[in-house]
């Protein structure tokens, strides 16, 4: 199971009063089956801004996000040529 957006992913919320939210962190939850680690559930942490604050949503599903008109969805590296950073979908799974 991979993640399906990346990190700098923008989308907005639904609902009366829409926020643009980004993606800052993906959270994977692993299961160890005699020794063979099988993913579980993947979660994406999102920030929006809120009266001038940054607000932090640590819970948001692949869903939310598909509803939400995303943006910046590519299948291309982003890493500086020979560095690979930690946030980089392609050489990290």
């Amino acid at each position: 199971m991979k993640p399906k957006y990346r990190v700098g992913t923008t989308y907005t919320t639904r609902g009366k009063h829409p926020k643009l939210c980004k993606v800052v962190d993906i959270l994977q939850t692993y299961s160890e089956r005699d020794g063979y680690e099988e993913p579980v559930k993947i979660r994406y942490v999102s920030e929006h801004e809120f009266c001038g604050q940054i607000v932090t949503d640590s819970d948001v599903c692949e869903a939310t996000i598909a509803m939400g008109n995303p943006q910046n969805v590519t299948d291309e590296c982003t890493c500086k040529e020979g560095y690979h950073s930690d946030e980089c979908l392609v050489h990290n799974f």
